[in-house]
């Protein structure tokens, strides 16, 4: 949580790409007439979605943001997605621009409420023991997004797509292993293991690290309908992440520690044994899918349950009502691992969608997205 919760500027592609879309605005809107001559569309899109299972969003990159951390039961999911995006489409293909940032943690239980008694100074009434398991990964970047649709057949539709992303920045983390609290002795144990990766690492006699990485993610999806019943399987982010001479550093800690000094650190006799390296080598993404089957009981109401995978993590199931009234769609849908309410708007090309899993300075699970569609 604490790498998720590290402020960094340039992890936020909105603000890398808010002066072209400012003047996407006027050309979009200029592209509109010409676009009903050669059957080309124009598309814009901002996309935002948050999401942090132990911690209230209003504390990340707050200084008390690990105290403050209120895990649930079994593993932890958190999540940052950010995309700007500027599209065309011509015919069955569609070339555009994007900058995004991703960054997913999945966390222990007991790794998150370590940290955070650790960081309030907190020491255990009985003895315990922690199993701490944690990865965290996190990219951002800009670069050319190509697409191309087919029709296979009556009431099937498919899509493929690439990106190829210059990367801007690029940070691993992997945490294993055991720390225990003897109550009697008021020592503590620790034996993990730690892995890491991050262009900005630095240590002795590194050499030059690339400035920038590439990222080549691909895409694809099939959509069914037939009648009422509708289905689509889809993923995306499968791929590779490439960062010359990628700083890396891997460590291993057994220690016993005697208790708390004074000023509420830890005081220990360490065995620490560590290791710097660097490497060309490609990080492969797995992707995430999604899964999602439709009813539509009437021809302008549809009715869905799906589900979307998280890489590291399993399924996060949905359901979702959509209906629409001529120009006017609006539609909701229930996130049941995010406990998030959606509600969406589209109207003329227009689409506005927000979700929230509750009001106010309490969320936990924030998502918005904003675009136009200038079909021919």
């Amino acid at each position: 949580m604490e790498a998720l919760n590290s402020p960094d500027p340039e992890m936020h592609p909105l603000k890398l790409a808010a002066a072209t879309l400012a003047t996407t605005a006027t050309l979009l809107a200029a592209s509109a007439q010409a676009a009903d001559a050669d059957g080309a569309g124009w598309r814009v899109e901002l996309m935002s979605d948050h999401h942090a299972d132990a911690l209230r969003l209003s504390d990340l990159g707050s200084d008390d943001a690990v105290r403050a951390l209120a895990p649930r039961t079994g593993r932890n999911l958190a999540y940052v997605e950010d995309q700007a995006l500027l599209a065309r489409r011509q015919g069955a293909w569609t070339i555009g621009l994007l900058a995004r940032s991703s960054a997913t943690l999945v966390a222990s239980e007991d790794a998150l409420a370590l940290s955070a008694a650790l960081a309030n100074k907190a020491t255990p009434a009985a003895s315990r023991d922690w199993a701490v398991n944690a990865r965290f990964a996190a990219f951002s970047g800009a670069g050319l997004l190509l697409q191309r649709a087919f029709v296979p057949a009556e009431g099937w539709q498919a899509q493929a797509s690439a990106q190829l992303l210059s990367l801007a920045r690029w940070r691993e983390r992997r945490l294993l292993g055991d720390v225990r609290y003897n109550a009697v002795s008021g020592a503590y144990g620790f034996d993990l293991v730690s892995q890491r990766g991050d262009d900005r690492l630095s240590f002795p006699f590194q050499t030059a690290v690339s400035g920038q990485g590439l990222g080549a993610l691909f895409g694809a999806a099939v959509d069914w309908r037939r009648q009422d019943l509708d289905g689509r399987v889809a993923v995306q982010d499968v791929g590779w992440l490439h960062w010359g001479r990628l700083p890396r550093e891997a460590a291993t800690l057994s220690t016993q520690t005697q208790a708390l000094d004074a000023d509420g650190f830890l005081i220990y006799k360490p065995l620490v044994q560590g290791q710097n390296s660097q490497d060309s080598g490609a990080t492969r993404l797995k992707g995430r899918w999604q899964l999602e089957g439709g009813w539509r009981p009437q021809p302008a109401t549809r009715l869905s349950l799906g589900l979307r995978t998280r890489e590291g993590f399993g399924a996060l199931p949905e359901a979702a009502l959509q209906q629409q009234w001529g120009d006017l769609a609006l539609g909701a849908r229930w996130q049941f691992h995010e406990r998030r309410l959606g509600l969406s708007v589209g109207w003329r090309g227009w689409q506005l969608a927000v979700a929230s899993d509750r009001l106010g300075g309490g969320a936990r699970s924030q998502a918005w997205s904003l675009g136009y569609t200038a079909s021919p």
